[in-house]
């Protein structure tokens, strides 16, 4: 006979110390599984190669039962990491902002939607994360990131102003006023202080992303599980303000390095610290809305029973995204290359070693000497002497024990070359092309060859950071509730303020990773545009394509007509906002005249009045100012006399339009 617990969804009960209770078991199954299935083994060798130098004191150490060999480590794998890493971010995250329909205002939120976006990668440093999840991906098959929106964070706002009491709870009087002129006391008030909140980002290894093991796919995890390591004090400002129970019961909680069965990535690197650290476990599970929890579940909890909060998910989705290039199939794991390259550093490690003990060891020379010669070692020491031998007894020899296998020699180039082809990390990308690839049309081959490698990770690259930009956004348009100041960045590259609140952003649907061209990743791409513009006439100043070629930066060479594009861009955004911008005699008339055409490139723009009127306007004075229209004088046709010509309706005559 089923129990109550067996029929009813774990995560769906009321009380949230049940849930716990099965919640607890499936955190220790997974750390259990990582141990038992070997998975966590092989992310500790991943980061023993990686970081071999913090277990080898970087140097050369004596190893073996009589410490007879030498330890020598060359070590690929960190140099193709970093190579892998700078292939998959070297295009800075660029976001597009797509809104629910094309209206004007629609239109003006997506420009200010990416513009935000943009604000918020420089200011949490989004680039960074973007490095640390690339690297996570290549290193151990995966990476997470975390999107939260905090109501504690954010700067100090003043929401308005309260009466000042006393003691007693009676107003405190600023003004006693004037009753007999009927002027009333003015009470003493303070301002309100509130923040803003802001969005909270945090990039989490993959044996920090708690999930069920026992699943064959990612997709089929609906509930996830982050694990902190918090200061306890943190916790109790932020949960026991005013629970002193609460507060015990963190205080109580054992320290992260007191884990028992949640093991951790490193574990050495924490055997010589104690255990009275002030940092705890907290872990962050969130379930996905479905038909047996409708509306979702969010619930932080300290250690394995200290409930901090609970509640529905806050969020339409789970508020996370992960990056993996490639899955691992029959599990909820993903896989990298690097995996497989593992195997090869290590027995690198060895051969390179071998060779090492072979010279430390007999690298001092050995002189032969005729049993019965008069040759001691002392003689041989005094460098440039005079040795007389007896031919009868032969001369002194070297003898050479230095000398290694030619084989160890190529199995180590073999290797070398494997660990490459595995990697995708050629030797063209690591600066020391081979002698038989020099021309620049066989390295460009080359280098495609290695990009279009990673197109996975790319391609997962821009999904996760399309789920962050989404994410952003539609955290603002739930949260932000006040105007609350944004430093953006203008097409020209000046920052300003903008205040804006979550009207604002009403009509954004959804965000999109602009992809760049490919051709502007290598250098040859970049000197090919260039030449391609020179030759068009866009490079009007011949130093413009010297300093490409001298520094490699197409966009000094684009600049000035960029700034003029982006001019006509910040045009069009002023008048969409009902701004008639000014006109200039040095603007490029047929760009400006083919870009502000855009505008009315809609039935729904050309069905409003004001931005059809301001618009029109805008070109009419571009082609004034270009001479193609030539304004009428003001005022009506005059007589010789100076006076107005009346027409037969009665009305002045106006000058003609030219």
């Amino acid at each position: 006979m089923q129990t109550e617990m067996d029929t009813e969804y774990f995560a769906a009960k009321q009380d949230p110390a049940r849930v716990l209770d099965k919640l607890n078991k499936y955190i220790d199954d997974f750390y259990r599984g990582l141990k038992n299935r070997g998975r966590l083994y092989l992310w500790r060798q991943m980061y023993t190669h990686l970081y071999k130098a913090r277990y080898t004191g970087g140097k050369v150490n004596k190893v073996g039962d009589q410490l007879e060999f030498k330890q020598l480590i060359v070590n690929h794998l960190p140099n193709i990491l970093g190579h892998q890493t700078t292939m998959i971010t070297q295009n800075r995250i660029s976001f597009d902002a797509r809104a629910v329909n094309s209206d004007a205002e629609a239109q003006v939120q997506a420009k200010f939607a990416v513009r935000l976006l943009d604000a918020e990668t420089r200011s949490e440093k989004l680039d960074d994360m973007d490095t640390q999840m690339s690297k996570y991906a290549n290193a151990y098959g995966e990476a997470w990131i975390k999107v939260c929106w905090d109501e504690d964070g954010g700067d100090v706002y003043i929401a308005g102003e309260v009466p000042v009491t006393d003691e007693a709870g009676q107003i405190v009087i600023a003004d006693p006023g004037d009753p007999k002129q009927g002027i009333p006391p003015v009470p003493l008030t303070q301002p309100i202080e509130r923040k803003y909140g802001k969005n909270t980002y945090k990039v989490y290894h993959p044996i920090d992303c708690i999930r069920d093991i026992s699943l064959s796919s990612i997709d089929e995890c609906k509930w996830f599980t982050f694990r902190d390591r918090v200061n306890r004090f943190d916790i109790i400002a932020k949960y026991a303000e005013g629970n002193e129970q609460l507060k015990r019961d963190i205080l109580a909680l054992p320290s992260c390095q007191q884990r028992g069965e949640r093991d951790e990535l490193v574990n050495s690197m924490l055997n010589d610290i104690e255990a009275t650290s002030d940092f705890i476990y907290v872990y962050h599970f969130f379930h996905e809305k479905t038909e047996a929890l409708p509306q979702g579940r969010e619930l932080i909890f300290a250690g394995a029973d200290v409930v901090l909060s609970d509640g529905p998910l806050k969020y339409d989705n789970v508020p996370v995204a992960r990056m993996a290039g490639d899955e691992e199939t029959g599990t909820v794991f993903g896989w990298s290359s690097l995996y497989d390259a593992a195997s090869i550093q290590d027995a690198l490690n060895k051969l390179y070693s071998i060779v090492a003990s072979n010279q430390f060891r007999n690298g001092v020379g050995v002189v032969l000497v005729p049993k019965g010669s008069t040759f001691s070692a002392a003689n041989l020491q005094k460098g440039m002497v005079v040795l007389e031998y007896d031919p009868r007894l032969g001369k002194p020899e070297a003898l050479n024990l230095t000398l290694t296998p030619p084989e160890i020699f190529r199995f180590i180039q073999q290797l070398e070359n494997a660990l490459e082809k595995i990697t995708s990390v050629s030797s063209v990308m690591r600066g020391d092309p081979s002698a038989s690839v020099r021309s620049g049309n066989m390295l460009e081959i080359i280098l495609a060859q290695n990009i279009s490698f990673y197109k996975g990770l790319e391609k997962s690259r821009n999904s996760v950071w399309e789920k962050v930009g989404t994410m952003i956004i539609r955290n603002y348009r739930r949260y932000a509730e006040y105007q609350r100041p944004a430093e953006l960045i203008g097409k020209n590259g000046l920052p300003y303020l903008k205040y804006f609140k979550k009207e604002d952003l009403s009509k954004i649907d959804k965000v999109y990773i602009e992809q760049a061209n490919p051709a502007q990743k290598t250098f040859a791409g970049k000197l090919a545009i260039a030449k391609d513009l020179l030759q068009n006439g866009a490079i009007k100043d011949p130093r413009e394509f010297i300093n490409l070629v001298n520094t490699g930066n197409l966009d000094s060479t684009i600049d000035p007509d960029t700034y003029d594009f982006f001019l006509i861009q910040e045009e069009n955004e002023m008048i969409m906002e009902g701004q008639l911008p000014m006109v200039s005699p040095t603007d490029y008339i047929a760009a400006h005249g083919y870009h502000h055409s855009v505008l009315l490139a809609s039935p729904q723009a050309r069905s409003n009045p004001v931005l059809t009127n301001m618009a029109l306007q805008h070109c009419g004075e571009h082609a004034m100012m270009a001479g193609f229209i030539i304004p009428p004088p003001m005022g009506p046709i005059l007589d010789e006399k100076g006076f107005p010509v009346i027409g037969p309706d009665g009305a002045p005559l106006m000058q003609p339009q030219m």
